[in-house]
């Protein structure tokens, strides 16, 4: 999600899956507008977990 919206994959916008089990967002193209909240929930039988970051361009 950014900025409490759902992304989609798209060229610019890849989730990738790692042998290990983490995910990776993966953004291209970096904007002004690409600025905000990021966050990655996860969710399984036993609950749900999340995480945020925050890109800020300079």
């Amino acid at each position: 999600m950014k900025d409490g919206i759902e992304l989609n994959p798209s060229a610019d916008v890849k989730m990738e899956a790692a042998e290990d089990g983490t995910q990776r967002l993966i953004l291209s193209n970096v904007e002004f507008f690409s600025e905000g909240y990021y966050r990655c929930v996860a969710s399984n039988e036993y609950g749900t977990a999340s995480t945020k970051a925050e890109l800020s361009l300079a």
